[in-house]
């Protein structure tokens, strides 16, 4: 719990062309989602408890 940043792998799908990255910084996330079939994109940023999201389609 004491550690600066934690930077999983990020997880990806071939046949459903998906991708999703998720990133977490001393307490802070960020959390990408792709999908290449429905040509849509969600950021999702969490900071201090507050929280933006950001979605393309």
């Amino acid at each position: 719990m004491g550690r600066e940043g934690s930077f999983p792998p990020a997880g990806g799908s071939l046949n459903g062309h998906a991708v999703v990255m998720q990133w977490s910084f001393d307490g802070h996330a960020m959390v990408i989602r792709w999908s290449f079939d429905g040509h849509s994109m969600v950021i999702q940023w969490s900071f201090n408890g507050h929280s933006m999201v950001i979605q393309w389609s």
